[in-house]
């Protein structure tokens, strides 16, 4: 008897993935809450504020506020020009 087993198995490659124009916000680095305030020129507080009011996107890790960069830079720009 033949071995047909191997014949019936697929084998597929992994894609290759298309080169995209923007960053993953999954893949980006977090950063603190006192980089946040030094790269907009804001006191911590009302970075912390802003955070909290979900003005600018944020997550808490182990009771850490962290941010992306490129997504805090794209909301500080959305608001200035009022959306």
């Amino acid at each position: 008897m033949a071995d047909n087993k191997n014949k019936d198995k697929k084998t597929s490659k992994p894609a290759k993935k298309a080169p995209q124009e923007k960053s993953d916000p999954a893949q980006a680095e977090l950063v603190s809450l006192a980089e946040v305030a030094t790269m907009l020129r804001l006191p911590p507080l009302r970075i912390r504020k802003m955070a909290q009011s979900g003005q600018i996107p944020a997550v808490k890790v182990d009771g850490e506020w962290r941010f992306n960069k490129d997504l805090v830079y794209q909301a500080i720009k959305n608001r200035s020009r009022g959306g």
